[in-house]
């Protein structure tokens, strides 16, 4: 603070306020009353937030009219001053990132305690429209959501993990495992991915500008991209073509789980299309997604064809129609494209379902016949709905015309064309399952589709009309897409030529995507996995040998009787056994079994708790410099101890003793917190 101050008396246009003091002396003060008292986190967040709302709303004077609302995000960030807008966007990331914190901190269901705030916020915008106060618009409110889901992925912010304030404990059945950090965490397994999407949309930029410059290329392709191919607009159309991919998958992960898949994948569905939509918006004109998903025609429909009845007729003249219009203007373009590629994304969610299924923490063994029928009901309604809103309520012939009329068995080409596509998803995920090392060779997959290569082009040619008239030229749907022009034609070989190459930058760059999905989430992925460090033997007369090296398995000490089990634990740990069986009056046995009923209890009530200690435990795994105690420990658990020990693997590769030492050391963090007088 005292830097701050003294910074700003040199800075020029920056000046010391006498605000600004008296708010540093309330920090120091409020500071010193916590260091003594632990003031409840929902008292601070409440502080903090009726802060933000005084902040959202002063001076508290009316406007003379009502001020236009912003629908599209971050718009008011780009005009005016860009210092400004720079500052305001960090005050307000630390101010929403800090009550995201405060409240996730609280019990009970995450949405319960998200979701108000983010309304309240969504409301302060709204009188922001009737006061001079700030811009109102729908960036406050998606900006909350965004930090507290993000905050929520990181397990020392998720409540539902045991994140209440630790009992003391008379045994250590007792003792509360405090959720650790993650600073090794995402540098570990994550950011790698987030550096090769970078490098991805740079290299699909740099390729998207070679092919651009090619002689013959589609001329509506040259007058695609927003900023002329500048490269920036380039950047996010390789974002948007890795987010199909990586889209599908994650929408797969929310199918795996089909007792909750029902009400989630509506939301899924429209929040994976959105964001492509958003990279698309920003990497093509205007122009060209109204020649893909129509103009805004909704209110027109509603006020002249009554296609939603007097009921809606008198809806749309209540809100006033330029009003409707406008709100139509930005919400309908989305919602078409979301239409016209919903079919794509379920097709690959169905196909990436394997990956997710027996692996995602909280999955159940076994198929349950009644979630996953409601699962495909919906699934069902969804694709027929997006037929209908893409197609049937079109409000564009662009595609339409190109698309077969009635063929055989009165199948048209719209049949021919989700076929396509669904063959194209799952040649795709059959290459992602090479990557992750699925049992598939790559023979076979690539076999596989080097014959799903002529399938494709017989379902394209079967889709897409072969005689369309458009002014004055006669070509077919085929030409269109990937010819020069109309005019000039080219032959069915230099045609499927054209289309080879477009199914094998398709069907390679989906596999690329899923498996970079599956990598973030840690299933599996297209990088490699990084080497388990193993400790060799320990033996006992050795002090050397006593030390985790990279060689050696302990997978031998986990052998022993059917109830008993020999673990070879750090020196550390086994001392904590003992001293806590000593200090309880209860064997080491006794003691080891009440802490897997912790976490029995602890992750049978929350399956985020579940996952968030198989986070821990998969995070990191021996590390040289740990010293071993001279001898395994036999003790004997329970069944029910044995399945928990089991179910909170997070793969095969642990074993029950490396499980085991992962899950002390949670016990171990809270005693040194704590000051336990039973600590070591």
């Amino acid at each position: 603070m005292v830097v701050v101050l003294l910074l700003q008396v040199v800075i020029v246009t920056r000046s010391v306020s006498l605000t600004e003091v008296v708010a540093m002396a309330l920090a120091l003060s409020l500071w010193s009353l916590r260091a003594a008292r632990e003031l409840p986190a929902n008292w601070v967040a409440l502080g903090l937030l009726l802060a933000v709302l005084i902040d959202g709303l002063a001076p508290f004077v009316a406007r003379p009219r009502a001020y236009g609302f912003g629908w599209i995000p971050f718009s008011g960030f780009l005009e005016g001053s860009m210092l400004s807008n720079t500052a305001a966007l960090f005050r307000k990331t630390f101010q929403y990132g800090a009550i995201a914190w405060l409240v996730l901190r609280q019990p009970g269901p995450w949405p319960a305690r998200v979701l108000p705030v983010a309304a309240l916020l969504l409301l302060v915008e709204l009188a922001q429209t009737r006061v001079w106060a700030g811009t109102p618009e729908i960036t406050d409110p998606l900006l909350f959501l965004g930090i507290a889901w993000y905050i929520r992925r990181l397990p020392l912010a998720s409540v539902s993990a045991p994140a209440r304030t630790p009992a003391r404990a008379d045994n250590a059945g007792s003792v509360v495992p405090v959720t650790p950090g993650v600073a090794d965490e995402v540098p570990v397994r994550r950011m790698p991915v987030l550096a090769v999407v970078a490098i991805f949309a740079a290299v699909s930029a740099l390729a998207v500008k070679l092919v651009l410059g090619l002689p013959g290329v589609p001329y509506n392709l040259l007058e695609l991209f927003r900023f002329g191919a500048n490269g920036i607009d380039l950047l996010f159309f390789g974002l948007m073509l890795l987010s199909l991919g990586i889209g599908g998958a994650w929408l797969g992960r929310v199918l795996a789980t089909p007792s909750w898949a029902v009400w989630r994948i509506p939301l899924a569905l429209l929040l994976v299309c959105t964001v492509t939509y958003l990279l698309l918006w920003l990497s093509v004109t205007n122009e060209s997604i109204r020649d893909i998903v129509g103009s805004t025609a909704f209110i027109n429909r509603v006020m002249e064809r009554g296609v939603l009845g007097d009921s809606g007729v008198a809806l749309v003249q209540a809100i006033g129609r330029e009003r409707a219009y406008g709100v139509a203007l930005v919400l309908e373009p989305p919602l078409r494209f979301a239409a016209l590629v919903a079919p794509f994304f379920v097709f690959m969610a169905l196909c990436c379902v394997p990956f997710w299924r027996g692996r995602k923490p909280g999955d159940r063994a076994g198929v349950q016949v009644l979630p996953v029928l409601a699962t495909v009901l919906v699934l069902l309604a969804l694709l027929y709905l997006a037929k209908v809103v893409a197609f049937d309520w079109s409000s564009t012939d662009n595609l339409n015309e190109l698309i077969a009329p009635d063929g055989d068995w009165g199948l048209g080409g719209g049949g021919y064309l989700y076929a396509l596509v669904g063959l194209i998803c799952a040649v795709g995920a059959l290459l992602a399952g090479v990557t992750r090392r699925s049992g598939i060779s790559i023979l076979h997959a690539f076999v596989a589709a080097l014959v799903a290569l002529p399938v494709s082009w017989f379902l394209l040619n079967s889709g897409l009309g072969q005689d369309v008239g458009k002014y004055g030229y006669h070509f077919s749907g085929v030409d269109f897409l990937l010819g020069p022009d109309r005019a000039n034609l080219l032959s069915t070989q230099a045609l499927f030529l054209r289309w080879s190459a477009v199914y094998t930058v398709a069907v390679a760059g989906i596999a690329f995507s899923v498996a970079l999905c599956l990598r973030w989430y840690g299933v599996g992925g297209a990088l490699p996995r990084q080497r388990r460090r193993r400790p060799m033997p320990v033996a006992a007369s050795s002090e050397a040998a006593d030390v985790v090296s990279d060689k050696g398995s302990d997978k031998d000490s986990d052998k022993g009787s059917d109830n008993s089990l020999d673990l070879r634990l750090y020196r550390e740990q086994s001392i904590f056994l003992q001293h806590q069986a000593r200090s309880s009056d209860q064997s080491v046995s006794q003691v080891c079994n009440n802490m897997l009923a912790y976490f029995a209890r602890e992750t049978g009530a929350s399956a985020d708790s579940a996952d968030t200690v198989r986070a821990y435990l998969r995070r990191s795994v021996d590390a040289p410099g740990q010293r071993f105690a001279p001898l395994p420990l036999r003790v004997e658990l329970t069944a029910d101890a044995r399945r928990t020990l089991h179910s909170l693997k997070p793969d095969a590769r642990f074993s029950d003793s490396l499980a085991f030492r992962k899950l002390l050391e949670i016990f171990l963090e809270v005693a040194e917190q704590q000051g336990d007088e039973t600590a070591p």
